[in-house]
């Protein structure tokens, strides 16, 4: 475990220079590697966390492609779950919504009918008179998707419904889920009436549960672990599959660890996803009303989680040039952050440097650069 800490950024940049193979063209591309023109690479920490970013560099703030930003923007969204969980009142219970699904289904038919049956059932007068009987206060539902060789593509959505501590749960899951087995039927898909919305919590457990991506992380880090509700919800892209189930990000470890049936494999299917994802929500609130607003919980959008300012993060290092053009020859980003964010100031420095020295002719041409740009500031 503590050699899975020591290597958590490294892990996740390993994973993004998958995605920027596969899907070439996407800003994932660019993402953490390109500097904003007329700024310098700042390394930022918070040591008691012991977490790292960089700033000043491009980010593509997906959260389908990226494990780099999905790790940033969810983990910001279930602080921000978290915090909406214990200030409204009453209790939230978690529902999950998927339809039967086969191998030969292609994603974007599956999301389809999933997205299409979801607006379908919010919109009906039955579901609505009975989310008005049980006082549900408004909802968060997460979209997530898994794959297994034997049944091929696992769309599913959870939704966290805030409701009333005095009122029955037992009628309103009972029309929500005849709704949705009839929407689905209504689009085109289907599911049985036991399994395509199931009731998955209703206690205090269930904060740990909505935000996480796969197999419960360890406990003592949030980085790889400590799930919970808000967690279940919110870092889908960070979790293990479960069982036979692979996420996207699994896929990207199997394309690059040549895994069973080989990368042009793995390849193939995280550019279908890819495809069939562009555009989609991972958190989308209940407008009237928004849970967030309610208790008056800031709303941002990803872009603004990715160029915000974190209470706790402090200035630790700043890049020269050529020190940047060094790392991203030697693909060394997700090492330096390592050891950034454990606080180990010289093995950072040792690091770097031994990144420069082995791109001489990298760090050469940068420092041309950059002396170019001085002299004509001049």
């Amino acid at each position: 475990m503590e050699d899975q800490k020591r290597r958590y950024y490294a892990k996740l940049y390993w994973l993004q220079s998958a995605s920027r193979r596969i899907v070439p063209g996407e800003r994932v591309g660019v993402c953490c590697r390109v500097v904003i023109p007329g700024k310098q690479v700042q390394i930022w920490g918070d040591l008691e966390e012991r977490k790292a970013k960089y700033r000043n560099v491009a980010r593509c703030a997906n959260v389908w492609q990226c494990p780099v930003c999905a790790n940033h923007i969810t983990t910001a969204r279930r602080k921000e779950l978290s915090e909406v969980i214990r200030k409204t009142p009453g209790i939230p219970i978690m529902l999950t919504f998927t339809l039967s699904h086969h191998r030969i289904d292609t994603l974007a038919d599956s999301l389809r009918c999933l997205k299409e049956a979801w607006s379908r059932m919010v919109a009906c007068r039955q579901w609505k008179d009975a989310k008005n009987d049980a006082s549900i206060t408004g909802y968060v539902r997460a979209l997530e998707v898994t794959w297994s060789r034997n049944n091929g593509w696992h769309p599913h959505f959870h939704a966290l419904f805030f409701i009333d501590c005095g009122t029955r749960i037992a009628e309103f899951y009972r029309v929500t889920r005849l709704q949705w087995q009839m929407q689905l039927e209504t689009v085109g898909g289907h599911c049985s009436y036991e399994h395509g919305c199931t009731l998955s919590v209703v206690d205090d457990s269930i904060e740990a549960y909505l935000a996480k991506w796969g197999h419960e992380p360890s406990p003592d880090n949030d980085n790889v672990g400590g799930w919970g509700m808000a967690s279940e919800v919110t870092r889908g892209a960070l979790k293990s599959g479960k069982l036979d189930g692979l996420t996207p990000f699994q896929m990207l470890e199997k394309y690059l660890l040549n895994g069973q049936y080989g990368p042009a494999y793995w390849g193939r299917l995280f550019r279908e996803y890819s495809e069939a994802i562009k555009g989609s929500r991972q958190l989308s609130w209940s407008k009237h009303p928004d849970p967030r607003k309610v208790v008056g919980v800031a709303v941002t959008e990803d872009g603004e989680i990715i160029e915000g300012d974190e209470a706790g993060y402090v200035l630790l290092a700043t890049i020269e040039d050529w020190e940047w053009a060094a790392i991203i020859h030697t693909s060394a980003q997700g090492m330096v952050l390592d050891c950034a964010a454990r606080g180990d100031d010289k093995m950072m420095r040792d690091l770097i440097s031994d990144c420069c020295e082995q791109s001489v002719d990298v760090v050469e041409r940068a420092l041309q650069r950059s002396l170019s740009v001085e002299l004509s500031e001049k």
